[in-house]
């Protein structure tokens, strides 16, 4: 009878396939999902396996690829055991798998051991299989063997091939783990790779004492559990197996590869060392042409980068060459050499174009230069040459007489340069055309005077202002104590005439002296009330008006400046509307005097501009801190209104809109200037807004 896996993530499946099977006598193993399955393929080798495609982890097309992948198990014999809705997926991925057999769920026992059975009489038996996939398994790591080492064999790079190495050798002879050690260059290259403990297990240091003792008799060994030494490094796990062989081409030993554990087997065979042998001697020489590679390559690129270098060297010299040679032409700078034994003199053409010679005109003598020297100044420097003897370096400025006859100025600095005698043979230096610096400090020198000059005006013009500063301020002063004695003088006996004109408003008058009496009480009040803005306004002019901080009650104050413009809102039939905001504090400190006169100010000018309607006055908080609260007051009115235009102007000093309402309304034009004043003094701002 047959061994068959059964390869299901439910368990209800596996026993319904498990039962049905051991009823034929069948050998059953079981798996829940297709890495498990992998596993067990490779152990049992089963005659048939039954799986389903859809399970976690690794699910049934995914197992049944890795399984046609792999030569000694590509030839097993598969059943898909799937769900009848996924039919179509099904007959594709058997198609794609080479599965010939698909049961779909639910399926009748009988069906189930029909297909069973027709699988298991199509195919060989075990020992005929085995021996078709021990062929095949050597086919395909030869094939394999071949494909490595052409792709071995073209990379360049050491340690890439190094790595590429130790894990394709581990994965050629299916060990658990493989162990790579070169000593070829300084510091040696050490590689371990695999599933196993062994690589882990060890330093490298301990790996070199290892490999000597395993490679002291030959390049290549393998070893049985049965013949590995007696003793093994601290720390290391005995292994089952090991396989090794020298990394090495014709001449020179590079390293050594050491391999442990056989996957499928107790001991690596004569097949895995001859593999082995072959794809090291292919590395072996590939590593050697590899390093020859690479110092070829290093020694090009420090050739490559002394030439790049030398380059951009030269390149920089040019550009230094070329910069010096714009820096000298746009900054009027040449350069001279003058043999003093035959009085040879060369200048670049910057120089000759500074002195004024053409192409083809200087003649590169010294009497060409001396020629062209301001005759005084040639003298100047002769003498000057004289008393700086023994001197290695000089510096002179003279003036050049041009053809043109325009003078230019140039400053020359020189070297002196002698020979083994210590007897001067040459100067050198460079002459440089300072015309403009001499023009400039020509005109700073005029700028100065011009300066100078006018710091003294300014002076004087200072003097003159203070003098009449303190004029004015005398003026100031004086009229500040005009102002309070004529202001003294006029409300007394103004007081007078209005407390007259009340005493005779409450007598017995007729309608006609009413109506006189009135006019007398209006106009004083009128007066006085003119007199203190003129007062208050110089005072705050002259910056003499202080602020009191007393303690009062807006209500009250409010009912003040209520009842003082109460007459005139009578007079002219206006209602007044007041709104007060309730978490209004119940006292406050500021200065009650100057706040009565802002709102009778504003709410005289809102009664004087309502011909009729209302006018509202609303007085709103917001606390600032627990000590500093601000008040917001809103007085509206249903008069004539103003133009956008024209709003600035109205808190302007001495100032009204047209003549035709000072005619109509009266006033001064210190009415809004003067609360606008007061308010920027409080702390606060006004602004106007109509429509």
């Amino acid at each position: 009878m047959a061994l068959i896996l059964v390869v299901d993530d439910l368990p209800l499946n596996r026993e319904l396939l498990r039962t049905l099977l051991q009823y034929q006598s069948h050998q059953v193993i079981e798996a829940q999902d297709g890495s498990d399955a992998l596993v067990m393929t490779r152990q049992h080798r089963p005659d048939l396996i039954i799986t389903d495609i859809l399970m976690p982890i690794m699910d049934g097309y995914e197992f049944v690829r890795q399984l046609r992948a792999d030569p000694e198990l590509a030839s097993s014999t598969v059943i898909f055991y799937t769900a009848a809705y996924k039919a179509r997926e099904a007959n594709q991925v058997a198609s794609a798998c080479d599965v010939d057999y698909i049961l779909f769920k639910p399926c009748k026992p009988k069906q189930i051991l029909d297909v069973v059975r027709q699988a298991l009489a199509a195919h060989p038996s075990a020992a005929a299989a085995d021996g078709l996939s021990v062929l095949a398994s050597t086919s395909f790591r030869l094939s394999a063997l071949t494909e490595l080492c052409l792709d071995l064999a073209a990379e360049r790079d050491p340690t890439n091939l190094l790595e590429k190495f130790c894990h394709s050798a581990r994965e050629l002879v299916k060990a658990d783990c493989a162990v790579l050690l070169v000593n070829h260059n300084h510091p040696a290259y050490f590689m371990a790779c695999g599933s196993g403990e062994a690589p882990a297990s060890l330093e490298r240091t301990a790996w070199e004492s290892l490999m000597q003792d395993f490679f002291r008799q030959s390049d290549a060994f393998k070893l049985s559990k049965s013949d590995l030494p007696v003793s093994l490094p601290q720390g290391m796990p005995a292994p089952s197996s090991l396989l090794g062989v020298s990394l090495r081409s014709r001449q020179e030993v590079y390293g050594r590869l050491c391999c442990f554990n056989k996957l499928d087997a107790d001991c690596f065979d004569d097949q895995d060392q001859h593999l082995l042998l072959t794809l090291a001697a292919q590395v072996g020489q590939t590593y050697e042409n590899a390093m020859m590679y690479a110092q070829l390559q290093q020694q090009t690129q420090a050739l490559q980068s002394q030439n790049q270098e030398l380059q951009l060297t030269q390149q920089a010299l040019l550009e230094s060459q070329e910069r010096m040679r714009l820096a000298q032409a746009s900054g009027g700078i040449g350069t001279w050499e003058l043999d003093l034994g035959s009085l040879y003199l060369h200048w670049d053409d910057c120089l000759q174009a500074i002195y004024g010679f053409g192409p083809g005109e200087f003649t590169y003598h010294f009497s060409a230069w001396q020629n062209r020297v301001h005759p005084e100044d040639f003298a100047a420097m002769m003498a000057q040459s004289y008393a700086q003897t023994g001197l290695e370096t000089f510096r002179n400025q003279h003036r050049v007489i041009l053809p043109s006859g325009a003078l230019r100025h140039v400053e020359s600095t020189g070297r002196i340069l002698f020979d083994a005698q210590n007897q001067p043979v040459r100067l050198v230096g460079v002459g440089i055309d300072i015309t403009q610096r001499r023009l400039a400090e020509e005109r700073l020198k005029a700028s100065q005077i011009e300066l100078e000059v006018s710091n003294l005006q300014l002076e004087a013009l200072v003097t003159e202002l203070r003098r009449l500063a303190i004029r004015a301020e005398v003026a100031n002063q004086a009229k500040g104590d005009f102002l309070n004695n004529m202001s003294h003088e006029l409300r007394t006996p103004l007081n007078g005439v209005i407390g007259m004109s009340q005493l005779l408003l409450q007598s017995e008058l007729s309608p006609l002296q009413h109506g006189f009496a009135d006019v007398i009480y209006q106009s004083g009040k009128s007066l006085l009330d003119l007199i203190d803005d003129i007062l208050s306004f110089s005072r705050i002019e002259d910056h003499r008006l202080e602020l009191e901080a007393v303690s009062f009650a807006l209500p009250e104050l409010l009912d003040t400046v209520v009842a003082r413009i109460e007459p005139d809102l009578r007079r002219k039939g206006l209602e007044l509307q007041l709104f007060i905001d309730p978490n209004l504090p119940t006292r406050l400190s500021s200065d009650p005097a100057r706040l009565f006169q802002i709102l009778q100010k504003l709410l005289d000018n809102a009664v004087k501009f309502t011909p009729a309607g209302q006018i509202l006055l609303r007085v709103s908080t917001k606390a600032i801190s627990s000590d500093l609260v601000c008040l917001e007051f809103e007085i509206a009115d249903s008069g004539i209104g103003i133009a956008p235009e024209q709003i600035q102007q109205i808190f302007e000093p001495f100032t009204q809109l047209d003549g035709s309402l000072t005619r109509q309304y009266g006033g001064t034009g210190l009415g809004l200037s003067l609360a606008t004043q007061l308010v920027e003094l409080m702390g606060g701002r006004i602004h106007c807004q109509s429509q």
